[in-house]
């Protein structure tokens, strides 16, 4: 084959796989069509070319949506897998300069270069935040993943033909970044979040990020509609708006709390989850008792130490609102002092690492929540029970000792309860473990198994 055949597959594989998603063979192209309520216009299937066109020919040359006969923030129902990076970046910088607002319907799916036209819904009738422009619906579904390169192996190439292709792809990428980084129409900031496009470009082309947690959903300002899950407790979701409401757009709670700077706190991060103590710290900044009847409490942030970082938190039914700031970054919301607050989606009192599925799912009503596999063996290695399960943990505020309580939600059956008590800081004593009733003790050193000597059993959960 003639070296310029060669360049020439090289290049058109390079550019149609990048940012695309590894379709099925009974993929279908995608239509694009005016659609009914919510749904201004909806882009269903695999974006293979055209889209763009079809979206302008919607705009002809009328000065609004409104005067071309739509509404006046159109939206675009989004449900395809991928496909083109090219059309598709054409396609969300139309939606970008256009104003036109995105969402993912219940059931739907958005992957790979349809997300990144999703982070671009706006509108341009404001003021407006943006997480009220780009919704997801919970029980729809969106995935990130980085470029990827696909080259014939039989092929052969000559380093300049290599270094083209190299080239065609860091300006593919380019263009990626560029569309990311476009501010945003009402706000500061930019349309995509450096943390979110850090996880894209982490994630291999033939695996997907999904947007799992509720700080993602946070801290990467996309919307959230229909989750309508059972709330924390009401202490909880106190401190949780709080440490939300002064780190988003900055950094995702978790990762501040899991020794990525601000200490490790565990209650905080995804070692919520394991089976080993809370230390009793954590449970006591989170369990104070308040006492004022109208909601408006100050809140004490775990990286208050020598520095202060506080908030006052209202909370009125799906209303959430706080001021407050965090002196070791130099972040102020709002204004305390003048009873000036900032309005937070009302999923800011849920715990950052719990998992939406799991709350919009599951019905359960839990201080943290997330998918899990949950193993049950003998002693002997001999598997008594096996599953998927729901993990739900519970803070109690005991007399004597604070407990973490663990519900673990087999397929069927009655849920399983692991009750950790911690021994208080200043004091010398066990911990205690329990397993519906029975005493237990840490086995291994990874903090997901228990063992249950009176039983001859070990208990192990993993993440889902």
């Amino acid at each position: 084959m003639p070296a310029t055949r060669h360049f020439l597959r090289l290049t058109a594989l390079l550019a149609l796989a990048l940012l695309a998603c590894t379709l099925s063979p009974a993929a279908r192209a995608a239509t694009v069509a005016v659609g009914s309520t919510p749904c201004t216009f909806t882009l269903d299937g695999q974006i293979t070319g055209g889209e763009y066109e079809t979206l302008v020919e919607f705009r002809g040359e009328e000065y609004s949506w409104l005067a071309a006969g739509f509404d006046i923030d159109p939206v675009l129902c989004l449900n395809s897998e991928g496909g083109s990076l090219t059309e598709g970046i054409k396609v969300a910088r139309f939606v970008y300069d256009q104003g036109v607002q995105t969402r993912i319907g219940d059931g739907a799916r958005c992957y790979s270069i349809c997300a990144i036209i999703f982070m671009m819904g706006n509108k341009h009738a404001g003021p407006t935040s943006i997480e009220e422009n780009r919704i997801l619906h919970v029980g729809g579904d969106l995935a990130f993943h980085s470029p990827s390169i696909t080259i014939d192996d039989g092929g052969q190439y000559s380093s300049d033909q290599i270094k083209r292709a190299y080239t065609l792809g860091i300006e593919s990428i380019l263009s990626l970044v560029e569309l990311a980084n476009s501010p945003r129409v009402f706000e500061a900031g930019a349309m995509m979040h450096p943390d979110l496009i850090g996880n894209l470009l982490a994630t291999p082309g033939t695996e997907l990020f999904h947007l799992r947690t509720i700080e993602q959903a946070l801290i990467w300002d996309i919307g959230l509609e229909g989750l309508d899950g059972p709330l924390p407790q009401l202490a909880v979701q106190r401190q949780m708006a709080c440490e939300t409401g002064l780190l988003r757009g900055f950094r995702q709670p978790s990762r501040i709390y899991d020794g990525h700077g601000g200490g490790s706190v565990k209650v905080m991060s995804e070692t919520v989850f394991d089976l080993a103590p809370l230390p009793d710290t954590d449970t006591d900044r989170i369990l104070w008792d308040y006492d004022a009847a109208d909601g408006q409490d100050t809140v004490y942030g775990f990286r208050y130490s020598a520095l202060p970082m506080e908030c006052r938190v209202r909370i009125n039914g799906n209303r959430v609102e706080v001021c407050g700031y965090d002196s070791n970054y130099r972040i102020t919301v709002g204004d305390c002092e003048d009873d000036i607050f900032v309005t937070l989606p009302p999923y800011a009192r849920y715990h950052p690492v719990s998992e939406i599925k799991a709350i919009s799912t599951s019905g359960l009503q839990a201080d943290a929540l997330r998918s899990a596999r949950c193993t049950l063996r003998d002693t002997s290695g001999a598997v008594l029970r096996d599953a998927p399960c729901t993990q739900a943990v519970d803070l109690v505020d005991n007399p004597d000792r604070d407990t973490s309580l663990h519900r673990l939600y087999w397929p069927g059956g009655a849920p399983t309860r692991v009750e950790i008590a911690v021994h208080q800081v200043y004091e010398d004593g066990p911990d205690i473990y329990r397993v519906d009733g029975a005493l237990a003790e840490p086995y291994g050193d990874d903090n997901t198994c228990l063992l249950i000597p009176g039983r001859a059993e070990i208990l192990c959960v993993t993440g889902g």
